[in-house]
């Protein structure tokens, strides 16, 4: 069973890796394979987000009063990654803090609390195959005659789709979901203001986010996100350029 706090942890562990001097977003985005000029913002992004679903994970642990409390100390040294407070240390002073060896060690004791109780969706079958085909459409985007401002976040947008197909079980199908509904909310507001010529770049695109969004929904359907952006990508047609 994959849990939050496993992820939170694998995750991490990985990012301590990187040259103590480095900074500890920095490096977090590289792990994520975030590369354009807001990575480590979307970096930021994504480990407030992890943190924030290990507390609410804590909660729903079914434990008592006495082994919640050690559930919450266990995570006490990384709440300044869901507050954000601890974000702009690098490698260096996040190893004395939050990236400690017998810190790291707790979210294993809180994978462990949770297994069998909280669990995410971290994989499934179609993940290496959309990512190819997501690539596929990433080289295509600079192909078209598109405004600036589409084209950098079309591809912005798919390079992170591509990044969390490729590592499912740090991002959690509900992480994809939010970033598929982004990129359906991104066709639904710049595709009617390209030219009628880029209609084919878009069938294409509409056509692969219909088949991303039905793919995590089959293994996902408990997230929200999924499911909103299932309900719009079924009228993604209807707004393409005539």
């Amino acid at each position: 069973m994959f849990t939050s706090a496993q992820a939170l942890h694998q995750i991490l562990v990985s990012t301590s890796r990187a040259p103590d001097q480095t900074k500890f977003l920095e490096a977090l985005a590289k792990e994520l394979g975030f590369t354009e000029k807001d990575a480590e913002i979307e970096a930021a992004t994504y480990i407030v987000k992890l943190s924030r679903d290990v507390e609410a994970d804590i909660e729903q642990i079914p434990f008592g009063a006495t082994e919640k409390k050690q559930a919450h100390q266990w995570f006490a040294n990384f709440s300044g990654l869901s507050n954000y407070a601890h974000l702009g240390m690098d490698i260096r002073g996040a190893k004395g803090n939050f990236l400690h060896p017998n810190h790291l060690l707790n979210l294993t004791h809180l994978h462990m609390a949770m297994s069998g109780h909280i669990t995410r969706v971290s994989t499934f079958p179609e993940a290496e195959e959309l990512a190819q085909e997501f690539r596929d459409i990433r080289e295509k985007i600079a192909e078209q005659d598109f405004p600036d401002s589409i084209r950098d976040a079309l591809f912005s947008r798919v390079t992170q789709i591509i990044s969390m197909l490729d590592k499912v079980y740090f991002y959690g199908t509900d992480g994809i979901a939010d970033e598929l509904n982004g990129l359906v909310g991104a066709i639904v507001i710049n595709a009617p203001k390209t030219a009628a010529d880029t209609r084919p770049f878009w069938k294409d695109l509409v056509n692969l986010a219909n088949r991303s969004v039905n793919a995590v929904y089959w293994v996902d359907k408990a997230s929200g996100a999924v499911e909103i952006a299932k309900d719009k990508a079924a009228f993604l047609i209807d707004i393409l350029p005539k």
